[in-house]
Order: structure tokens, then C-alpha cells, then sequence
């Protein structure tokens, strides 16, 4: 299927009543604990345009796929291949296999799209930013709708996914789905813009409660990346989400008022005080 929004980008596609319809409950991990994992990474094609992944999302998951060493990857969504190159240098062993919906299929899916995500189909050329780079040796571009297109190749032998394809909440749960299936034991899966597109929040908050292969499901906090992956980082979001919260709250008292210890995330929130102020106030997180 297609790229979408990045979170910097969302909210030109969507209402902002229609963008916080569903509050993201995933549990969090901070960004600095998902990324101190010791990979060093390439960045290729910084700048964003609209429809990427925001820079900083673009350094979390080549952090990611750099720890996680795949022998194969499969990106869902190629867009502009800005991510596609990113996932293969970081990954410089792998296979890349990426899949694109065609913009001669934008009226005919097998599922419904979002109205404004025919914008990232009606592109000039899927993938043109991936051309230039040594690393297009490695990847395979297809071309297809997810929901009909035949993975079974890829069935157990994916170590890495990235999914960021077509929002709409009928195409998530498909893709999502699929990444299972394609996903080897012991791999990562990857959405993007989950908290900032309705269709992606909506359904990894019920996966999360309904899908035991997606129980270690956390978004890495402050971006819009969800990830079921290794259980420590599971184990570190149940932390975030009441330990820490309560000793960040003990520590400081000029905050306690108007904050909850109970919740994660959000401008009253314990976590949500600290990323968005605390941090910068020199403040200190956790135990």
C-alpha cells in the first residue's frame, strides 16, 4: 500500500478533533532507553518532506534495525523510499523487500482508504529516493495492494517489519496481520504514526488487549513509533507507567498537584511533565 503522514505532517490531513478521536494507551518507553542500545547508525536523506517519517523518528528506527542485525526486512509503504534506504544501510547484510500500492490501483482496492491518503499515491515514481544510494543492491521493490497481494514467500522469514502503509483501520488490522504471519520468532515489528492517525491508534490499542503475539506492543515516546519487539522493552514501559511516575511525582511536590501517578502520557501527566517540561528544567526521571 502507500506512505502516510508523518506526525509533523498529520494534522494537514485530518481535523484535529478527527486526530485526538482516540487517545494512544500503548505503555511508553523513552526515547533515550530505546535507542542506548549501543548500534552505531547511518542517517541518509535527512530531510523530511510531507508524508516521511519526522527526522527524529527516522534516528529511532535506524537505532532499531542496527540492534536488531535482520537477514531480512520488509517495509510496508514505500513512498518515497526515504525509509526503504534507511532501513537498508543500517541493515547492510539484509534483504529489503518493499511494497507499494501502484496509483493506477487508487480507485480499485480491495479495502477503503482514508480520502487523503491519495495524495502519497498519485506520487510521480514510488521509491525515487532510494535510487542514488549503494545500498539499492539490496532491496526488491513490489508493487501491489497488501490486501490482496500473495505474501506467502515471506511467511517465517522476515526478522524486521516496518509497517506504514495505508492508515485507514481496515488496511492496519490487514497489515498487521500479515507482518505476523511474515514475522520470524525472535523479530520486530514497527508502525509509524500510531497517536497521530486514528485507524493505527484505534487498532493497536485493541491488539494489544486481543492479540497475544502483540502483547510486548510500546510506543516509543515522544514519537509516533510502535513497537512489538523484545519483552525488556515492554518491561521498561510497565516501569515508566508506575514505578518512575510515583518517584518523579515523591521527588518533586511543586508538581504532584494536577498530576496523575496512575497515567503515562498527556499534558497532565506525570511523563507527560517531564518530556514536556521537567527535562529541560533539569529535573530527574524514575528511581
Amino acid at each position: 500500500m502507500l506512505k502516510k503522514g508523518s506526525a509533523l505532517c498529520a494534522l494537514s490531513q485530518l481535523s484535529i478533533e478527527e486526530a485526538n478521536l482516540i487517545e494512544p494507551t500503548l505503555p511508553a518507553v523513552l526515547l533515550e532507553h530505546a535507542c542506548s542500545l549501543g548500534s552505531p547508525i547511518r542517517v541518509l536523506e535527512p530531510r523530511a518532506t510531507n508524508g516521511n517519517v519526522n527526522l527524529l523518528e527516522l534516528v529511532v528506527l535506524n537505532h532499531l534495525v542496527a540492534h536488531a542485525s535482520p537477514s531480512v526486512i520488509f517495509e510496508m509503504g514505500t513512498f518515497d523510499g526515504r525509509t526503504t534506504v534507511n532501513l537498508a544501510a543500517n541493515a547492510p547484510k539484509a534483504k529489503v523487500f518493499t511494497i507499494d500500492l501502484p496509483k493506477s490501483q487508487v480507485d480499485n482496492t480491495a479495502l477503503s482508504l482514508e480520502q487523503s491518503e491519495r495524495y502519497f499515491i498519485e506520487k510521480e515514481r514510488s521509491g525515487a529516493r532510494f535510487a542514488a544510494h549503494a545500498s539499492t543492491h539490496q532491496i526488491t521493490q513490489l508493487f501491489g495492494d497488501t490486501a490482496t497481494f500473495d505474501f506467502s514467500t515471506w511467511y517465517d522469514k522476515v526478522d524486521f517489519v516496518f509497517v506504514d502503509a495505508s492508515h485507514a483501520a481496515a488496511y492496519v488490522r490487514n497489515d498487521t496481520e500479515i507482518a505476523l504471519k511474515m514475522l520470524r520468532k525472535g523479530g520486530m515489528i514497527v508502525w509509524h504514526d500510531y497517536g497521530s492517525w486514528t485507524g493505527v491508534t484505534e487498532v493497536l490499542n485493541a491488539e494489544v488487549r486481543e492479540n497475544v503475539r502483540l502483547r510486548n506492543l510500546v510506543q516509543i515516546h515522544p514519537t509516533t513509533l510502535a513497537v512489538c519487539g523484545p519483552e525488556s522493552l515492554r518491561r521498561i514501559a510497565t516501569s515508566n507507567d508506575s514505578q518512575q511516575a510515583r518517584a518523579y511525582l515523591k521527588r518533586y511536590p511543586d508538581v504532584q498537584a494536577g498530576y496523575d501517578e496512575t497515567e503515562r502520557l498527556g499534558a497532565w501527566k506525570a511523563l507527560g511533565h517531564y518530556l514536556d517540561f521537567g527535562s529541560f528544567e533539569g529535573r530527574i526521571w524514575g528511581v
